[in-house]
């Protein structure tokens, strides 16, 4: 059944519209170039740019893209990568530059174009390759779409611009909140130096006030993604989650744990888990706060903490811990070979530091709160905005190829 389309709308080849910019720099920093964009630095789903490298730390990139362009990454095209840059650099070879051909297409418009789902799939159908699949322009120079008229082109590019301006609001606040959260902790776990303008208050030791325990090793045969009757939910290194709470999505189930073992090594309600070790060391250390019951177990890489009486409160010993003095000292004396790290736990007990009274406590944990409320309020609101607009785009201009 031939397609019916919208009054004005035509049937075009991408090609037909769209250039692939070929300006080349071999030189680029003579050239005055002083960014490079590669494929790390687009975040999917993300038309704006936040990362870059510097030309001046040496790369063999040639390819030139100018503000107002756009760049797609041809490698992997499933991942749907995709930036409007508002700068001028030079990118990977995996990273394709286009720009509006004529006047038949708003430049305004092409960016949107290349993130409708109809574009995705045909780029991810085209691709070559089984370990890093590429898509080529001849290919992609085909993909056919329905374009509107120019005057619907403005009005479909201001709904969508004005989309992804809001989508802009909460990603500064997230940044901003981040901040003053570290600015937070920081100032109330400074390093002990024996001279303090704390004098009132007293000065511990984490193993003072803190037990630990590691967590369950097990065979690991005996791992699975999916539950039984006869399994356990378990959290590991990668439950971790960079908000500071268990990812619900990244845990697996182990089962034939001894009955009295698995009661030992279940997450208590208000426990921070430290990540003990794994081959990445810039995650050794990391931590997540269990705020309920949770029925859980913890794996062998992790080491729980909790209080040993009510000299310090639970979230407070998280804060603690998550805090940037104790992480840099984790991070200091951490030990390891062949990329590995473990997390030296006799010299984190030994670390000192100012310890208030109760209310103290609560004021400054109830703060924090709050400020982990805003974050995940602003995600939220992000994930919402990202989702209408992906809605909107493939709705208004056709997610079909």
């Amino acid at each position: 059944m031939p397609e019916i389309l919208k009054q004005g709308w035509t049937r075009v080849a991408f090609g037909d519209v769209v250039r692939l910019c070929r300006e080349r720099s071999t030189k680029p920093v003579e050239d005055g170039f002083d960014r490079y964009v590669g494929l790390e630095h687009l975040e999917p789903g993300d038309l704006k740019i936040r990362r870059w490298g510097n030309v001046a730390d040496g790369i063999t990139f040639t390819s030139v893209f100018r503000s107002g362009q756009v760049l797609f990454g041809k490698r992997r095209a499933y991942q749907r990568k995709v930036a409007l840059v508002d700068f001028d650099g030079v990118c990977s070879g995996d990273i394709y530059v286009l720009e509006s051909k004529n006047e038949h297409l708003l430049p305004e418009l092409l960016p949107f174009i290349c993130q409708t789902d109809g574009f995705f799939e045909y780029a991810v159908g085209t691709s070559a390759g089984s370990l890093s699949p590429r898509t080529n322009w001849k290919s992609l120079a085909s993909y056919e779409f329905t374009l509107p008229p120019l005057d619907d082109q403005r009005r479909i590019a201001e709904v969508l611009g004005a989309l992804e301006h809001a989508i802009e609001s909460p990603v500064p606040l997230v940044g901003q909140m981040r901040v003053v959260q570290r600015r937070l902790r920081l100032d109330q776990f400074p390093v002990s130096t024996g001279v303090s303008n704390r004098e009132a208050q007293t000065w511990s030791c984490i193993n003072d006030v803190a037990s630990f325990m590691r967590g369950l090793t097990y065979d690991g045969g005996q791992v699975r993604r999916t539950p039984s009757s006869t399994t356990i939910e378990c959290v590991g290194i990668p439950s971790i989650a960079p908000n500071e709470r268990i990812d619900p999505t990244q845990v697996v189930f182990v089962d034939d744990i001894l009955p009295h073992e698995a009661t030992k090594r279940k997450i208590l309600s208000g426990a921070t888990l430290l990540v003990g070790s794994n081959g990445n060391p810039d995650r050794v250390g990391n931590c997540v706060f269990v705020p309920s019951e949770s029925g859980q177990v913890f794996g062998g890489f992790l080491i729980q903490a909790f209080p040993k009486d009510d000299r310090i409160r639970r979230d407070y010993l998280f804060h603690l811990l998550a805090s940037p003095t104790v992480q840099a000292a984790i991070t200091s004396e951490a030990r390891g070979s062949t990329g590995l790290r473990n997390l030296n736990l006799e010299h984190l007990k030994r670390f000192r530091f100012p310890l208030p009274n109760s209310d103290e406590q609560f004021r400054f944990c109830a703060l924090m709160s709050g400020i982990h409320l805003t974050i995940e309020n602003a995600k939220e609101r992000l994930v919402r905005l990202q989702e209408l607009k992906s809605i909107a785009n493939n709705q208004i201009l056709g997610g079909t190829t």
